[in-house]
Order: structure tokens, then C-alpha cells, then sequence
């Protein structure tokens, strides 16, 4: 495990650090947690590491971590490239780095024909309704992905209606955590209405009644309260 997190690195210690994996991850196959979280990475940062991951496609490193580093849709395409062949990441962690629609929209380009990934966040990322759209069509065709998470993106009913609708198709999916999303009793019905049918997920995190829950599956039966699944 190499983790960096919170040291401020930014692009100068980045490159250096790129530059050491790109020789260290030939010969080391040790690494295989790599956390460079709270960096202030940036756009120019990412190449660097983008880089790096690109060369060593197929490195021990399963678990990356690039969460708050202000990388933006830029950054995501850098991050976007290496994902269409790196075949080692399996567990990603994008959360915190403002990519909104344009930098979802490039990620999503990569997750489609990425089959490493299993583990997802993007939480935080002001996806909207329309970033939802981007990663509801990859969510269709990807069945590498088990868990999700998608909190505070702001997708409120209108986000959630598409990502049910890709969830009618995706049976990959096991671990979903929607919370915080402005959802409101009628986006809640539609994820239930879901739930109904993909028998896949196992637990669902959504935020009830202003508290941020976790609900395990238990058959199709529905949590009571309005703004709640239960399914175990």
C-alpha cells in the first residue's frame, strides 16, 4: 500500500511520484493500494499519473484512489485514457473532483469498455440528471461493476427515473448508495418499483427522513416509511 493522501502535492510532486511508478510498478508487484487523495493533483497532475498508469496497463495496483483533487472534466480524460487499458484497477475512487456532465461523460467513454472495475465512487461530482443519463448507459452494457456509489450528486427525480431505468437492465450492480440526492418520495417509489425486478442488489444507502440510512435486502418487501427500500 503507498498512500500519499493529504500531502499537497500538486504537479511537481505528482510528477515525481509519477515518474517513480511508472519505473517502480515494472518490477514492484507489491503495490497494490494506491492512494493519492487531497493533492491539489489538478489537470496537469492527472497526465502525469494517467501516464504512469497507461505504461504499467497491467500493474499490481488494483485499488486507486484520486478523490479531492479538483481534477475536472480535464483530469477525467487523462484518468479516462488509462482506464481503457489498465486491466488491474479494480476498485476507483473519483469522489470529490467536481466533473459535472462533461467529465462523467468522458469517464463514461472508458467504463464502457473497461472490465476491471468493480468498485465505484463518484459520489459528490455535481452529475446532475444529465451525468446520470451518461453513466445510466454505461450502467446497460457494463457488468463489471458491483458496487456504486452516487451520493450527493444532486440528481434529484429526474436523475433517478434514468438510472432505474438502467437498473431494470443491470444485474451487476449489488451495493448502491443513492443518499442525498433530493430523490423525494416519488424518486424513491421509482427505485423501488426497481428493486422489484433486479434481484441483484443487496444493499441500498439512501437518505430517509434527512438521515443517511443503509437498508439490507429482505425479498421485495418495502420499508414503510416514504423515503426508504428495504431489501435483503
Amino acid at each position: 500500500t503507498l498512500n500519499v493522501a493529504h500531502n499537497n502535492l500538486g504537479r511537481v510532486g505528482i510528477d515525481v511520484l509519477a515518474a517513480s511508478l511508472k519505473e517502480a510498478l515494472m518490477v514492484n508487484t507489491s503495490v497494490t493500494n494506491l492512494n493519492v487523495a487531497d493533492n491539489s493533483l489538478g489537470t496537469e497532475g492527472m497526465v502525469d499519473l494517467g501516464e504512469a498508469l497507461k505504461v504499467n496497463r497491467s500493474s499490481s495496483v488494483t485499488d486507486l484512489n484520486v478523490a479531492d483533487n479538483s481534477l475536472g472534466p480535464e483530469g477525467m480524460a487523462d484518468l479516462g485514457e488509462a482506464l481503457e487499458v489498465n486491466t488491474s484497477i479494480t476498485t476507483l475512487n473519483v469522489a470529490h473532483n467536481n466533473l459535472g456532465r462533461v467529465g462523467i461523460d468522458v469517464l463514461a467513454e472508458a467504463l464502457r469498455v473497461n472490465t476491471s472495475v468493480t468498485d465505484f465512487n463518484v459520489a459528490n461530482n455535481s452529475l446532475g440528471p444529465d451525468g446520470m443519463a451518461d453513466l445510466g448507459e454505461v450502467l446497460e452494457v457494463n457488468t463489471s461493476i458491483t458496487t456504486l456509489n452516487v451520493a450527493h450528486n444532486n440528481l434529484g427525480r429526474v436523475g433517478i427515473d434514468v438510472l432505474a431505468e438502467a437498473l431494470r437492465v443491470n444485474l451487476s450492480v449489488t451495493d448502491f448508495n443513492v443518499a442525498n440526492n433530493s430523490l423525494g418520495p416519488d424518486g424513491m417509489a421509482a427505485l423501488g418499483e426497481v428493486l422489484i425486478f433486479n434481484t441483484s442488489i443487496k444493499t441500498l444507502r439512501c437518505a430517509c427522513g434527512g438521515a443517511r440510512v443503509q437498508h439490507e435486502r429482505d425479498g421485495s418487501q418495502r420499508c414503510k416509511q416514504p423515503m426508504c427500500l428495504r431489501r435483503r
